[in-house]
């Protein structure tokens, strides 16, 4: 078969273009970022594959394809225009990849935090323990050097949206086994995700039910055919015990085998218990899973330890909503003296709907000693006559007693923390969407 994807630049339609190529199928395509010269180092994993890259201008789609896309690709864009005049078939990104996975015994991980993380976890054990899984990660897996690893085997490890309204394949197959992690606030109203992570559980052969959220436990369970529970707080068949908790890393006991993870933070914990169920519902040993960890690294921009200079750590994460940044700072706080952190929240939209969860987030976290600053909205387009910004986050933690800075651009930073920076301080750097940001945390790191 011989497929065009347009729009291959994202992370789910490279994914899958890579896969299909490695089964022996002809894959071409197309995306604007290619044309504008961004994204190079995709671009040149695309080519050292063997697909081949066109403009987005048309002139790639063939009588002979079947064009992919997802529904952030206009319809009148010029690839989408020219498969309606050669008549070619066009399909969703979601149902090509429910034909794929509907022949597969898929694992879906799902949860509003950490299932990137959860994923990389699954499938990096499940590699050593011979099992030789596919896996569908959202960021780099650092352990494979990408986010996809094409395995042998009939196993699909996948992360998926917990939204329901992306182009997801959470809601069209019937999944194998489901992990339903955690819901929280981020890009839709809780109130709007709890009926599709009702449905997603409903319809697997194993679900995996997070007994810390108070969402998650008080889901339906009437139509699951089989239950699986874990926690760290609650009652759970997995549950974590004698737990001691590292810069970066932690420790402790299920059904009294020692596992030790190479990222810090109780919501890590629960990570690991995410895969612990999921290699227990498949058949596999708790020693045996336990022993199967050991190397594995986290994904790209989870936890990035950039590295310690004069007595202070520099740290890059992914945390951009009010869970995430709490998670963020109360892993931090016991080893650090201080932090000396730079946040920046991405799109008016978010913060508009999320703007009491960041209040809370840095006014419960936020210690005297701390310096947090937060920088200006991330906006990949100019908003005119934008209603929110980032000084209103500052401002309601003001009216908390907690004192917050504010910076027009992060890479202010970058001159600043290195000045003000002490030993046995720790430095973060995150949020979401800025590509920038990385960078800005190893200049930090460089200057200090």
């Amino acid at each position: 078969m011989n497929y065009f994807f347009t729009g291959i630049a994202g992370h789910g339609m490279n994914g899958l273009a890579f896969y299909l190529k490695a089964k022996g199928h002809e894959i071409s395509g197309s995306d604007r970022s290619f044309d504008l010269g961004q994204n190079a180092e995709i671009l040149s994993q695309l080519k050292t594959a063997g697909i081949k890259i066109f403009p987005q201008d048309g002139s790639g789609v063939e009588k002979d394809n079947v064009l992919v896309y997802t529904r952030s690709v206009e319809h009148d864009t010029a690839d989408r225009m020219q498969a309606k005049k050669l008549g070619i078939k066009e399909i969703l990104r979601t149902h090509l990849l429910g034909e794929i996975l509907s022949k597969t015994e898929n694992i879906c991980i799902a949860g509003t935090s950490g299932k990137t993380t959860t994923t990389s976890l699954v499938g990096y054990v499940l590699t050593n323990l011979k099992a030789d899984p596919t896996i569908f990660c959202g960021s780099e897996m650092r352990n494979f050097n990408s986010h996809i690893r094409i395995g042998k085997s009939n196993l699909v490890v996948i992360e998926t949206d917990e939204s329901g309204k992306s182009d997801d394949i959470i809601f069209t197959v019937p999944p194998k086994i489901a992990l339903a992690h955690n819901i929280s606030l981020d890009h839709h109203p809780i109130a709007e995700i709890i009926p599709h992570f009702q449905e997603f559980i409903n319809k697997s052969s194993v679900s995996l039910l997070n007994m810390d959220c108070p969402y998650i436990s008080k889901l339906n369970r009437k139509k699951c055919k089989k239950i699986i529970t874990y926690g760290v707080e609650n009652s759970a068949d997995i549950q974590a015990k004698n737990i001691k908790y590292n810069f970066d890393s932690v420790e402790f006991c299920v059904d009294k085998i020692k596992f030790q993870i190479p990222i810090p933070g109780k919501h890590n914990v629960s990570n690991a218990l995410g895969m612990i169920a999921i290699c227990k519902a498949l058949g596999f040993e708790l020693s045996k899973i336990s022993k199967a960890i050991k190397g594995y690294k986290n994904p790209a921009i989870r936890f990035d330890i950039l590295g310690q200079k004069n007595g202070i750590w520099v740290v890059n994460d992914f945390a951009h909503n009010g869970d995430k940044i709490s998670a963020l700072l109360n892993a931090v706080k016991p080893f650090a003296k201080r932090i000396i952190g730079v946040f920046q929240p991405h799109g008016v939209a978010p913060v508009r709907m999320m703007i009491d969860d960041y209040i809370k987030a840095f006014s419960e976290n936020t210690r005297e000693q701390d310096r947090n600053f937060i920088a200006e909205i991330y906006m990949r387009e100019s908003v005119e006559n934008a209603d929110y910004s980032s000084k209103d986050i500052i401002e309601g933690c003001k009216k908390n007693g907690i004192k917050i800075d504010f910076l027009q651009k992060p890479e202010e930073s970058i001159d600043i923390f290195p000045k003000i920076a002490k030993e046995g301080d720790v430095i973060l750097v995150f949020g979401a969407r800025n590509p920038d940001l990385p960078l800005i945390a190893k200049k930090i790191f460089d200057n200090l």
